[in-house]
């Protein structure tokens, strides 16, 4: 990555000059840990988008008494409806399915990233594997116990444990 000693390093995908191979032991996300991910994104965004008419109402209660009962609406009724749509919209998608299924991923940098799954149980299918153009990748941000690579037209990062790398060597050659 970068020399940069802080919690969080980044650097652009299209930088990395050599060729690279390394690939990850298998390993799944733990869907706790994928929520908390995917809202640290879109919840200040969210809960701005949801403070401004309440500020309006708690503006309009100086001059009506009737703007306060708008308000108690918009929080107990309006907005819990809101965030389920968005939980359902953003969090239970068949990226959120790929994301919290057990894989095993394959960088060939500069090239392309491939993503193969593995079946949980013997029962059920594994998922069909998927490649990703290095070409599409926007960053690679170590933040956490967690590498987050964003991808173009996708709404949330790949998130690859740290622990999963054979060596802790890969991360910084990436």
């Amino acid at each position: 990555m970068t020399d940069d000693t802080s919690e969080t390093a980044s650097i652009k995908p299209a930088e990395v000059s050599a060729s690279f191979h390394t690939s990850t032991d298998t390993f799944r996300i733990a869907p706790s840990a994928y929520l908390k991910i995917g809202t640290e994104k879109s919840l200040p965004f969210i809960l701005g988008c949801l403070a401004i008419p309440l500020t309006g109402c708690l503006i309009g209660t100086v001059f009506d008494i009737r703007w306060a009962f708008v308000g108690v609406i918009l929080a107990t009724l309006v907005y819990p409806a809101v965030i389920a749509y968005v939980y359902y919209t953003r969090l239970l998608t068949p990226e959120a399915h790929r994301a919290v299924s057990p894989k095993k991923i394959e960088f060939h940098a500069p090239d392309r990233i491939d993503i193969v799954y593995v079946t949980a149980d013997e029962e059920s299918e594994p998922i069909s594997s998927e490649t990703i153009r290095w070409q599409t990748l926007e960053s690679a941000i170590v933040s956490g116990n967690h590498m987050l690579i964003s991808i173009k037209n996708c709404r949330n990062p790949l998130v690859v444990p740290l622990a999963s790398f054979h060596r802790a060597d890969d991360v910084d050659n990436l």
